[in-house]
């Protein structure tokens, strides 16, 4: 949220917003209530900018 300004409504010419969620979010510990939310309010400020949003997943490493 604190970089969605900058990182996409401060940017000339974005139609589209992709929000990749996993690593950073499950290494903080944060709770799925606290992710779900935060998707969306970016999924809420993004459409009242009508910018389409994609949420992906990022897959883990394995390691061998």
């Amino acid at each position: 949220m604190q970089r969605f300004a900058w990182d996409v409504l401060g940017q000339a010419a974005v139609t589209d917003v992709v929000i990749q969620i996993g690593i950073n979010d499950l290494h903080n510990n944060a709770q799925a209530s606290t992710i779900i939310d935060g998707i969306q309010q970016l999924a809420t400020l993004a459409r009242t900018h009508h910018l389409r949003i994609f949420g992906s997943t990022i897959l883990p490493v394995l390691s061998t």
